[in-house]
Formats: structure tokens, C-alpha cells, sequence
């Protein structure tokens, strides 16, 4: 069973960072879980939608870009 790890733990003699995952035994998976140390990983969703629908260009329209001063009047 994939865990994702939400302490720091050493587990198996190796140290497991914030964010891991790793594939444990159900056994272990539950302890983990049921410790509040881990909870269970499931792959995220592959997302295959096209937000680019509707664009007719390939390239951006140049934006006009603000000055982060203000101009000195001329005299």
C-alpha cells in the first residue's frame, strides 16, 4: 500500500522527509495511518483537457508594461 508521509519518521533505518511516498505493507500502512504519522496516496488524476480552446494565436498580445517611476517633467 502507497503512504504519503506527513511527520518526519526514520522508517526501515532510512530517514522519510515531509511529503514522501513509499510502499509499505498493510500492516505497517494502518500503523502509520492510525498514528496520524501518514495517510493513505492515491496517484493524482491525469488532467486531458485542452484550456487552451478558443485561442486563435499562438503568441500573446504585447503588453504594455507600467514604469515603477514617475517621469520628471521637462522644463
Amino acid at each position: 500500500m502507497k503512504i504519503k508521509i506527513l511527520n518526519a519518521v526514520l522508517w526501515n533505518g532510512e530517514h522519510r522527509e515531509v511529503g514522501d511516498v513509499f510502499d509499505v505493507s498493510e500492516l505497517d500502512a494502518i500503523n502509520l495511518i492510525s498514528r496520524g504519522r501518514a495517510v493513505a496516496y492515491s496517484e493524482p488524476a491525469a488532467i486531458d483537457t485542452n484550456r487552451a480552446v478558443g485561442v486563435t494565436k499562438s503568441e500573446p498580445e504585447t503588453l504594455t508594461k507600467r514604469r515603477s517611476y514617475k517621469r520628471k517633467a521637462s522644463d
